[in-house]
């Protein structure tokens, strides 16, 4: 009955066993016990080195080496093993296996407690949003980082707000669903979500297909990627109207590495100077210069690089006929 005690420390528990061990013998009265575990000793009541002492040893999952002993204070009659019965074997045998698995169970209960928490912290504090659902889309648990995520001050305010059903349409929903029924893991699957205030947010999901207690889960990180998605598609922009700008420039644009050698050239050049410009593009912008420009040009550039106001001028510029023509030059940096 001791390991079944499921509150019991098991320190208290064993202390418990050496003291009920004697009891079982033959010879009550004369009879002493002792659990050993892991260098540490559980004795029974004026418990003293016996005279002749009975053991049976156990392993536990973990490492854990232990010995369980009942003994005599004083000599007895010959029987089975020495003054001790066979039936007194099957029982020291048979407790020396409750407590293994007594130990176990108690190590794995401790190391699932201590998963759990691990858990429940990594859960609670994770900045990307988490959620659980059932596969009907009932939310079960949040994160406060998700419940943020959708304008809520608490996960407890969304889990009571009513507002779940709306942030994903149905239509959404089963896709999602179906496709995590059909593969079980889901990595960056791209979807929206309704925040409370009605505001569409784009997201990125990581999401599994758990089986907790019979009952199919799915659970979810969440990270919000609207803002990235907005500045990318600022950028794209931009770059369009650079791109377009570049192109239709009657000037002559180019863009140079930090090593002089041009990386682009606009339509303009070609028109300026005869030349196509796949065949300018990786060369040393050096080449194209007039050899008796090329010193103050490289200067130049030297000095900007440094940190200094691009001040060059006109320089002369190498046509595809062998001529040459001048042209103002000016600088700026390419964010």
């Amino acid at each position: 009955e001791a390991v079944r005690d499921e509150f019991a420390r098991s320190s208290d528990v064993l202390d418990r066993v050496a003291a009920l061990l004697p009891t079982g013998w033959r010879n009550a009265g004369d009879a002493v016990a002792r659990v050993l575990l892991r260098e540490r000793a559980h004795t029974s009541p004026g418990f003293r080195a016996p005279q002749v002492t009975q053991r049976a040893s156990f392993l536990t999952a973990d490492g854990g080496w232990g010995v369980v002993e009942v003994g005599y204070l004083s000599s007895h009659e010959a029987a089975d093993e020495g003054p001790f019965f066979a039936e007194e074997r099957t029982v020291l045998t048979t407790v020396a296996e409750l407590l293994r698995w007594y130990l176990d169970r108690k190590a794995g209960e401790q190391a699932l407690r201590e998963s759990e928490r691990r858990y429940r912290g990594l859960f609670e504090r994770n900045a990307a949003g988490v959620y659980r659902t059932a596969l009907d889309g009932e939310l079960l648990e949040c994160n406060p980082a998700f419940a943020r995520m959708l304008g809520f001050a608490s996960a407890s305010e969304l889990l009571h707000s009513g507002c779940w059903a709306r942030t994903r349409t149905r239509a959404d929903r089963e896709a999602f669903v179906a496709e995590l029924r059909r593969i079980r893991v889901l990595r960056a699957w791209p979807g929206v979500l309704v925040a409370g205030d009605g505001s569409r947010l784009r997201v990125l999901e990581n999401a599994a297909l758990l089986t907790i207690d019979g009952e199919s889960i799915v659970e979810s990180t969440v990270v919000d990627v609207t803002e990235r998605e907005r500045a990318e598609e600022q950028r794209r922009r931009s770059e369009a109207r650079y791109r377009l700008l570049f192109d239709c420039a009657f000037d002559v644009v180019f863009t140079l590495s930090r090593e002089g050698a041009i990386t682009s050239l606009n339509p303009a050049f070609e028109l300026t100077t005869g030349w196509k410009r796949e065949e300018w593009v990786g060369r040393a912008f050096a080449e194209l210069v007039h050899p008796g420009d090329v010193a103050r040009a490289v200067d130049a550039l030297g000095r900007y690089l440094a940190g200094e106001q691009f001040v060059l001028g006109e320089l002369r510029i190498r046509c595809a006929d062998g001529g040459f023509r001048v042209g103002e030059f000016g600088a700026g940096p390419l964010i």
